[in-house]
């Protein structure tokens, strides 16, 4: 282990404390050569509602028209920022989660003992008193006698997490609220808030870090077993059905910290974390199976090269990355980690549904053929929601006659009636499948009715309603109740009921 700790000198300046100078070895103050009766020093609120800063950090004092004024202002001194534990409060006055056997188990002893050590204080009236010692959000409490000095033992008032390893044992009060606030949006700093709206003793931010860390660690071990478990649950399910082929079919998605973007296909430069869920398609449940995390970041190879040391990531002891700093990021190689921890259970993945610009469905593809069986396909399948939105697209490029947009006064209006026909053909769309998979289920006889109810579609879109059905399209051609009155892109976008 290496350890760096650089001592510092005696004359190591403090901010709020004297400067010390060795050389003339005596304590000195720093003094202000400002007038009196020139400058003033306003607080720091009124400050800030007096002066204004400007773009490069500067503070100017201007009217209504800009013209600088005449007062002359020193900056005010620092105010520390004060956090919610730094107000003193006694515990004993505020709410605390308490487990009341204990706490009744306690007094009784306590009472017991207490007779038994000093029975002449018993006999007077004796002055109970309680001394809390803070664990997060529970207390251990000592039982104090103020006129005798009695000192009960410490007991704990809260039921702990059991565990074999050495040292104290944490707080199941504690382990659980973090659990909750690990599945939630919120911060350690807004539940302090929460707790101290509760009436509670805000716990400090440093601990309430610490056993975040420790139970997240814990979090991720459990939750890659609950996947495991889940996909041989999948698995078994497919078998049980008697089918021929026992693969599964899969959803991919990633996530990165980078909204830059290089390529297609591509997390961009600057992604130094990606995540890839993977989630079931066999089953109602749709549970998910399978978690990837990419990640180049490193804290020791950082404290290591900043001391001289020539170390490469993930290569190296206690290194926290898993890929290297070097190589871009692809939803490929998720992909490809997907199908090999997959494979590691006896799963095989039959099509992969993903997103227009993903390459997740060629990692699994290239994993699959080169470690498995070389003759196996994987078939990547879009998803509805890329479709809709390359349709809309696809609307908004296509080049129309002069005369469809033709009664816009102005090409921007023109342009956002383009948008809003895109996604009102989207939504359509959508509509057609859904009632055809109302009426059969069955995906050929689908492919069959889609056709005439496209067809049915442009001639309704001409002012036509003379195909339209309204259980496949949702539009029977009379006023009030057409696709044209119903639809709610038609009736922003200004578009004449006669059609385009």
């Amino acid at each position: 282990m290496l350890t760096a700790k650089k001592n510092r000198k005696k004359w190591f300046f403090k901010a709020g404390h004297k400067k010390y100078q060795p050389k003339c070895k005596r304590e000195c103050t720093f003094e202000s050569h400002v007038e009196e009766g020139k400058w003033k020093r306003l607080k720091h609120d009124d400050f800030n509602l007096v002066a204004r800063r400007r773009t490069d950090g500067t503070y100017h004092l201007p009217d209504s028209n800009g013209n600088q004024g005449s007062t002359k202002l020193l900056r005010p001194t620092a105010v520390p920022r004060k956090s919610i534990c730094d107000v003193q409060t006694d515990p004993l006055d505020c709410s605390m989660p308490v487990r009341m056997r204990d706490m009744v188990s306690m007094w009784n002893t306590a009472l017991t003992s207490h007779v038994n050590c000093n029975p002449d204080c018993h006999r007077q009236e004796s002055k109970f008193d309680l001394r809390p010692y803070r664990q997060l959000l529970v207390y251990s409490f000592e039982v104090y006698c103020a006129r005798c000095g009695f000192v009960h033992t410490k007991t704990k008032c809260y039921r702990v997490v059991p565990s074999s390893g050495p040292g104290r044992k944490a707080a199941a009060v504690n382990k659980g609220a973090v659990t909750a606030l690990l599945d939630t949006t919120i911060g350690a700093t807004q539940f302090q808030r929460v707790v101290c709206g509760m009436d509670m003793v805000s716990p400090h931010l440093t601990s309430l870090q610490r056993i975040t860390n420790k139970v997240g660690g814990e979090l991720v071990v459990y939750n890659h077993r609950d996947m495991r478990i889940k996909a041989r649950a999948v698995a078994n399910a497919i078998k049980m059905r008697g089918v021929t082929d026992e693969r599964v079919n899969v959803q991919v998605d990633g996530r990165y910290n980078s909204q830059t973007y290089g390529r297609r296909g591509e997390m961009g430069l600057s992604a130094t974390q990606v995540v890839s869920f993977t989630r079931e398609d066999n089953t109602d449940y749709k549970f998910c199976i399978d978690m990837v995390v990419l990640d180049k970041l490193c804290s020791t190879a950082q404290w290591l090269k900043g001391r001289g040391y020539n170390v490469r990531c993930p290569d190296h002891a206690g290194c926290s990355s898993n890929f290297n700093a070097a190589d871009t990021m692809t939803e490929k190689e998720l992909g490809k980690r997907t199908a090999e921890n997959l494979a590691m259970q006896n799963i095989l993945v039959n099509h992969v549904t993903t997103d227009g610009d993903a390459g997740a469905a060629q990692g699994i593809q290239e994993y699959t053929r080169n470690c498995i069986n070389p003759n196996m396909t994987v078939t990547r399948l879009p998803d509805r929601s890329h479709l809709g939105a390359v349709q809309v697209r696809h609307c908004r490029k296509a080049e129309f006659t002069d005369s469809m947009f033709a009664h816009f006064e102005s090409k921007a209006q023109a342009n956002r009636a383009k948008n809003l026909l895109g996604r009102d053909i989207q939504y359509r769309c959508a509509v057609i499948v859904q009632n055809l998979y109302k009426i059969s289920n069955n995906v050929s006889s689908m492919t069959e009715s889609y056709t005439s109810a496209i067809q049915a579609a442009i001639t309704c879109y001409g002012g036509d309603c003379s195909r339209c059905t309204y259980n496949i399209d949702a539009c029977n051609g009379k006023p009030g109740n057409d696709w044209w009155s119903k639809s709610t892109f038609f009736r922003g976008s200004g578009q004449p009921r006669s059609g385009f």
